[in-house]
């Protein structure tokens, strides 16, 4: 007696499992067809690589993540002969990608870059002491540019942090 059993493909590694726009990720897979082309799809924008299964159905491939919002972002493998479609998880973090000028006195401009938070959400810009200095609501895609004048606070080394209240 005998029966049938059939593989499929699978993403069976992402590493790393999170990380910040701009990172670059590795995936792996098997369980697909020999040779066969794949498309990759990363979160809300589609297409990010293609890749081509070995001659054992195995296949590596890496891509740097690009703006998206924070959050769980699926990575979906196609088959391009099979049209099998499996998918994993990456989790984008946000982070603060710049801040000009780095130093300054009480009264000087300075305008905070981030990207990886939530799309089209209030953000809030704490400096030292203040808790708000400024907000801004990010775009659909999770990025804010945003400038703030540097208030009262004593000599020294200053923290810039953005929360969301409702998902920091």
């Amino acid at each position: 007696a005998y029966t049938y059993f059939k593989v499929v493909g699978n993403i069976y590694q992402v590493t790393p499992p999170n990380g910040t726009v701009g990172k670059i990720v590795t995936i792996k897979g098997d369980g697909y067809e020999r040779n066969e082309g794949i498309q990759v799809i990363f979160g809300k924008l589609g297409t990010i690589t293609y890749s081509t299964a070995s001659s054992d159905g195995t296949f590596t491939t890496s891509f740097t993540v690009n703006t998206q919002p924070y959050g769980l972002t699926t990575i979906k493998a196609y088959g391009n002969n099979t049209k099998d479609e499996h998918s994993a998880t990456f989790t984008i973090t946000s982070y603060i990608t710049q801040v000009t000028p780095t130093t300054g006195t009480v009264g000087r401009q300075v305008t905070v870059v981030g990207n990886g938070y939530g799309g089209t959400v209030n953000v809030r810009i704490a400096f030292g002491n203040t808790l708000t200095v400024t907000q801004v609501t990010t775009s659909s895609a999770g990025t804010f540019t945003v400038t703030f004048t540097v208030d009262t606070q004593s000599y020294g080394t200053t923290t810039i942090k953005v929360i969301n209240d409702n998902d920091t």
